[in-house]
């Protein structure tokens, strides 16, 4: 019975430690707080984000705007040179078309010209040509000057000729007329003996007019012409050589 009791006894101390000690436990566990779990916070994030996006895009929206209005600006640039250039076409072309056909018609006549020069041997327009005045040779003068003769002269007396080719005519005059003017012309080259580099002469006796030989004899560079075309073709003969002086030398 002793026996009984005391196992009965040790017993229950050892279910009441139990019991103290999960009491204890069940306390301390309610007595202390849990730990907080610790949270990310994702909004200041998210706003950099935000921000950095909306920078990026401020910076397209700007570029943008630059590349726009460089591109006017070459636009407007681009366009004052063409309107500056076709301004210059446009003048040019009025002025070319106007002056084209003088330009051609200058060049026309300075390359026939050149072309006589070289083929006959005559400066066209600084060889004078010397035509009586008042014998009413206005069809030879017509002549010499589609032939583009330029230094065309008049003469009332033999002595007024300097250099060139001198023009005699005998058109219309008897035969007292025809001697006394050739008389007239013999003693001006006996006179002033003209040489042939620097002087040619042309009788122009139309019709059945006879030049004596003794007139034909004075000079060597001297030929007769019955018609105004071969007055013209005369030019050609005794004008070659015939040493020019320019007005400016």
């Amino acid at each position: 019975m002793s026996k009984f009791r005391s196992t009965f006894f040790i017993a229950t101390l050892l279910l009441g430690g139990i019991a103290f000690t999960l009491a204890g436990q069940s306390v301390s566990a309610q007595g202390v707080s849990p730990t907080a779990t610790p949270t990310v916070n994702i909004v200041p994030t998210l706003q950099s984000v935000i921000a950095t996006q909306q920078a990026d895009i401020d910076k397209l929206v700007d570029e943008e705007r630059d590349r726009k209005y460089y591109d006017r600006d070459i636009q407007w640039k681009w366009g004052i040179l063409a309107a500056v250039g076709a301004a210059v076409t446009w003048i040019l072309t009025w002025v070319g078309k106007n002056s084209l056909q003088s330009l051609q018609l200058g060049w026309e006549q300075r390359s026939q010209k050149i072309l006589d020069k070289a083929i006959y041997k005559l400066d066209l327009g600084n060889l004078p040509i010397y035509l009586p005045a008042g014998e009413k040779l206005e069809n030879i003068h017509n002549f010499l000057q589609r032939r583009k003769f330029e230094a065309l002269k008049f003469y009332n007396h033999f002595d007024e000729f300097e250099r060139g080719i001198l023009i005699v005519s005998l058109k219309g005059k008897d035969e007292n007329q025809q001697a006394e003017i050739l008389g007239k012309f013999k003693d001006f080259i006996e006179t002033k003996n003209p040489g042939m580099s620097d002087s040619g002469f042309i009788i122009y006796a139309p019709g059945r007019i006879r030049v004596p030989d003794d007139i034909m004899e004075c000079h060597d560079n001297l030929v007769t012409a019955n018609y105004p075309a071969t007055v013209v073709s005369s030019i050609f003969s005794v004008g070659r050589g015939i040493e020019i002086v320019l007005p400016n030398s």
